[in-house]
């Protein structure tokens, strides 16, 4: 995602980093993408990150059903395309990743603050094609619109671009709002993304390509 804020001018030295699918878990829903950050002056290179290029690999992955729940309970997935745990209406949080270099990694939370959302966004157009869908997608309460909610949406937005959760996500479809002003949202980490480490990307149905830019307030 490219950020729509003028006031935000790309770091430089910047790494941009264009990202594909790398790892498949909960069958036919979700694409899940690791790589590593390194520390290093990279002036305006594109890394291309996908399964056979500059990824991280995934040996196992454990999660946590309905984490803090009556049904609470772990799953190890150690292969692709595996079916979604049950029950289908509760939180399934990611817990660790076992690399195949033998390191496990935890997932951790970093609670952005969304800004500069596109004039459009909190009309009335588009009530469906632009939503936030929490955990349970068969209650009708936890589609999330943008449409006359602004302020909600955009609270759950950052939510779900923050927890471990992968059954809670942001759902953009063909819309006339970003046809007139691509811009969406600007999700700023400030003070929060380390230097080097590993990164984790999940995108639903795996469908969908992404580009990394590091951004320097000014």
């Amino acid at each position: 995602m490219r950020p729509s804020n003028s006031s935000f001018q790309p770091a430089l030295p910047t790494l941009d980093i264009s990202v594909s699918g790398n790892y498949v878990f909960l069958k036919g829903a979700l694409l899940i993408i690791l790589f590593f950050l390194v520390n290093v002056a990279l002036a305006q290179n594109t890394v291309y990150v996908d399964k056979n290029n500059n990824s991280v690999g995934i040996k196992e992955i454990t999660l946590i059903v309905d984490k803090g729940g009556a049904q609470e309970r772990t799953i190890v997935q150690t292969n692709e395309g595996e079916e979604n745990p049950m029950p289908e209406d509760v939180t399934v949080e990611i817990g660790s990743i076992l690399l195949e270099n033998g390191q496990r990694i935890f997932a951790t939370s970093r609670f952005p603050s969304v800004k500069s959302a596109n004039p459009l966004l909190g009309s009335n157009q588009s009530f469906s094609e632009i939503q936030v869908v929490k955990y349970n997608h068969s209650d009708p309460s936890q589609h999330i619109t943008h449409a006359n909610n602004l302020e909600n949406f955009l609270r759950a937005m950052e939510e779900v671009v923050s927890i471990p959760d992968l059954r809670s996500y942001w759902d953009i479809s063909p819309t006339p709002i970003l046809e007139e002003n691509n811009a969406f949202v600007d999700i700023i980490y400030p003070n929060q993304i380390p230097s080097s480490g590993y990164m984790m990307i999940a995108e639903r149905h795996g469908n969908s390509g992404l580009d990394l830019m590091p951004l320097d307030a000014k």
